[in-house]
């Protein structure tokens, strides 16, 4: 493994133990390396952060191709979809980015754009539910932003911190609210 992700690798560790209170200093001290090693692959904390969120979504987007690729029944495959997320992310709490628009403003503002884009398969798969009377006329602009201000408040609020409620219990139980609620009878 390339030691630019295993410095990734160990700031996703670090992160799930202690948000971003994380340090560089840290992550060279368990990996063994200078921090100046760690200042060859990324300028700063918010440059390691962003690279950290630009895989995370990269990956969501690969996953997102994997669950059009499956047979399943539509409604697993529309749930799958809304809460797409990679194996290897499932036991990040992403609760613990609570904090980063405050501390880390551009990494927010990349989080935010990824939270608003790559949206074309989900729309197809709503749109394909629609016309096979799967699902009712809804609007996709609507539904677009409930699902994306819901993801953004899971993250930034702490109400399901405060509610002992962990983030992927809180995406299926999102997807399953907006399923039942825009499925027909």
């Amino acid at each position: 493994m390339e030691l630019n992700q295993q410095i990734i690798d160990k700031a996703t560790e670090l992160f799930n133990q202690k948000g971003l209170r994380f340090t560089l200093d840290e992550i060279s001290e368990q990996l063994h390396i200078s921090k100046k090693t760690i200042y060859v692959y990324f300028k700063c904390k918010e440059d390691l952060l962003m690279t950290m969120a630009d895989q995370v979504f990269a990956s969501i987007q690969n996953k997102k191709k994997q669950i059009i690729a499956e047979e399943m029944p539509y409604e697993d495959k529309l749930k799958k979809m809304l809460v797409a997320l990679p194996d290897e992310y499932l036991n990040i709490d992403f609760r613990k980015l609570e904090h980063l628009e405050e501390k880390y403003p551009a990494v927010y503002k990349r989080v935010r754009q990824y939270l608003e884009t790559g949206w074309d398969p989900v729309i197809e798969l709503i749109e394909q539910g629609q016309k096979q009377g799967i699902l009712k006329k809804v609007s996709i602009p609507v539904l677009k932003t409930m699902v994306s201000s819901s993801i953004r408040s899971f993250i930034n609020d702490g109400i399901l911190e405060s509610n002992d409620i962990n983030y992927t219990e809180a995406l299926d139980s999102m997807a399953e609210i907006i399923i039942n609620g825009i499925k027909e009878r």
